[in-house]
């Protein structure tokens, strides 16, 4: 297929109008002195955080659901996505019928209080040390990524044992110090959970994890709505 006389959105070589060709790959572009343009061509979207869409809940999505999910968010341009859970009894997460191709984000329970947002607190509980406790709930191979408060006693030893099951830790729903994040950090867990929501903020005398996400190379995820 040959797409002319569109805006490129590449990523290393920034924004510029050309002509593309491409079938299952790229076979060729080229840059012209042409100022106007018809159609944008982008890298599609990627979303790693997303409770629901159109009245669809990841908690009670049935397999059907999910196949509407994908649709819906194929439209906006996300070619991958990750279903979030929220805080809830660990049982209720055998109820959720996440296809084989897309993995879940567990948000919570493993947050802290203090910072619990819209986080049902009854349900919120320090992370085992280990993270194949959870596996009489569900599959480890359907969890892409567990948000975790880092200030509790376990978790280097869950977001370690997370890691050597192909999970990704991120900081969030938490009053962690700066200290805390940094150790976090230092020991490989740089991704923080919709910063700055939701963080222990910044202060003059405790930069807390707000700080730590400004002043150390995290991988910071933001609600980037209305921008």
């Amino acid at each position: 297929m040959l797409v002319e006389n569109v805006l490129i959105v590449d990523p290393v070589d920034g924004e510029y109008i050309g002509t593309i060709e491409f079938e299952d790959v790229i076979f060729e572009i080229k840059k012209s002195k042409k100022s106007n343009y018809e159609h944008i061509i982008m890298p599609a979207f990627v979303d790693p955080h997303i409770h629901g869409i159109k009245g669809i809940d990841t908690m009670m999505a049935s397999q059907k659901d999910f196949e509407r999910f994908k649709e819906y968010e194929a439209l906006e341009g996300v070619w991958y996505f990750q279903p979030t859970t929220v805080t809830c009894p660990l049982d209720e997460l055998r109820k959720i019928k996440i296809p084989s191709e897309l993995k879940l984000h567990i948000e919570g329970p493993f947050i802290t209080p203090k910072r619990k947002g819209a986080h049902n607190e009854s349900y919120i509980q320090s992370p085992p040390k280990d993270v194949r406790e959870l596996e009489q709930y569900l599959p480890l191979s359907s969890i892409g990524m567990i948000t975790v408060a880092p200030e509790y006693d376990s978790f280097l030893d869950f977001a370690e044992s997370c890691e050597l099951n192909n999970i990704r830790i991120s900081i969030g729903h938490t009053d962690a110090t700066f200290a805390q994040a940094k150790k976090a950090f230092e020991n490989g867990f740089r991704r923080i959970t919709h910063f700055p929501n939701a963080l222990s903020p910044l202060h003059h005398r405790e930069l807390g994890v707000t700080g730590a996400g400004l002043l150390l190379d995290f991988t910071l995820e933001i609600i980037a709505d209305g921008i």
